[in-house]
């Protein structure tokens, strides 16, 4: 006997094909290449708004091999950058939470902040939030001489009334092959490293001193490369005045661009 395809059952057959490579695509860019996350806080405000959708770039630093921390291909994080970070969840010290904030410093640079929640970073103090600038050249329509001198200009009278603040002691942010002096100075700053980067040693801190496997350390090498971040709404947010310095491999991707506002539904 000779059977005759059914083309009907052979069309919808192919039909379904193409859905589920379809689906499949789609999961896959949700999973590992972009994705749309909801803001659902004020602390990036008036950068980023409560209701906003924005797309955010997984590999926009490498791709990160899941249950480890090993990344592939990996890319700068750069000074300003939006970026989606793991952070610990006060009172709950098993799952972390995901936070949207701003990167200001990178691994090897310097930073303190004034009473005013103002930062300096390598001696220079910025301006709160950068996005202003790129708000004000998007409406005035400035050319890049005006922009400069605008910069210029705001960077000027930023340094003039730096003065007029009092700022904290200035820490360096680490980065892999770092070497500090321990002191009474640093060592409380850094303590909370020296437990996440020797998890198999006995770590102790007395009278001001680092003591690892009970032995008096003088000096310290890092592993690891850490970014500081500050939120732009800086009188309300959750961010590395807060949690401390954030390990590279908690920072999971880059923000790109809003494309919807729920707050029209209101």
């Amino acid at each position: 006997m000779i059977l005759v395809p059914n083309r009907f059952q052979n069309k919808w057959i192919k039909r379904g094909k193409i859905l589920f490579l379809a689906f499949l695509i789609g999961i896959s860019i949700r999973f590992f290449i972009i994705e749309s996350v909801l803001v659902s806080t004020p602390h990036m405000e008036k950068t980023l708004h409560e209701g906003d959708f924005l797309f955010i770039s997984k590999i926009a630093y490498g791709i990160d091999i899941p249950f480890s921390d090993i990344r592939l291909f990996p890319q700068r994080i750069e000074q300003n950058d939006i970026i989606l970070l793991e952070v610990p969840v006060p009172n709950n010290k098993k799952a972390p939470a995901k936070i949207l904030s701003r990167c200001v410093a990178l691994p090897g640079d310097t930073i303190a902040m004034s009473l005013n929640d103002e930062l300096i970073v390598n001696g220079k103090l910025t301006a709160t939030p950068p996005s202003i600038l790129k708000k004000q050249k998007k409406h005035l329509s400035l050319s890049r001489l005006e922009e400069y001198l605008l910069n210029e200009e705001q960077n000027a009278i930023l340094n003039e009334d730096s003065n007029k603040n009092i700022f904290s002691q200035t820490i360096i942010i680490p980065k892999s092959g770092l070497i500090i002096s321990l002191d009474s100075l640093s060592v409380p700053v850094y303590t909370s490293l020296f437990k996440s980067e020797n998890p198999e040693a006995t770590i102790s801190v007395k009278n001001g001193k680092l003591y690892i496997n009970h032995k008096e350390q003088s000096y310290y090498l890092f592993k690891r490369n850490y970014y500081w971040v500050l939120s732009d709404n800086r009188r309300n947010s959750y961010d590395s005045r807060n949690f401390g310095f954030v390990p590279e491999s908690n920072i999971k991707a880059k923000a790109l661009n809003v494309w919807m506002n729920l707050n029209f539904l209101k």
